[in-house]
């Protein structure tokens, strides 16, 4: 976990770790952004949900599953799994696309909401 400097107690509810942790998604190395991922859900800041997705999405543009994944890359989309369970508290698993689409049904829940709130006042 050297590579996220300072910000090496995972259990620690600062802020201040997200978007170094957001930034080290995109690293080239998997075990780097497997890391990163499994950091982020630790925290559990809500607003790092989408990172992990997209970085994920990514992972999956650059190993097509005819290709077949590295151990690596095994490990790496193992960390966004379980850093989007420890997030959300959803026991999606493996599929990507319904973490997709949860997360589509979930932002316009909480548009709905907001919009209802805003009403009632």
């Amino acid at each position: 976990m050297d590579q996220l400097g300072p910000w090496k107690d995972p259990n620690s509810k600062s802020t201040e770790a997200i978007i170094p942790l957001i930034y080290a998604l995109q690293d080239s190395k998997d075990a780097v952004r497997g890391n990163a991922a499994w950091a982020l859900g630790r925290i559990g800041d809500s607003s790092a949900i989408d990172p992990p997705i997209d970085a994920w999405d990514r992972i999956d543009t650059l190993y097509p599953p005819e290709k077949g994944p590295t151990f690596w890359n095994r490990k790496c989309v193992n960390g966004f799994r379980n850093a989007l369970c420890d997030l959300t508290g959803q026991k999606i698993g493996f599929d990507l696309a319904a973490w997709k689409k949860w997360r589509t049904e979930d932002v316009k829940k909480q548009e709905d909401a907001k919009k209802q709130a805003e009403k009632d006042k």
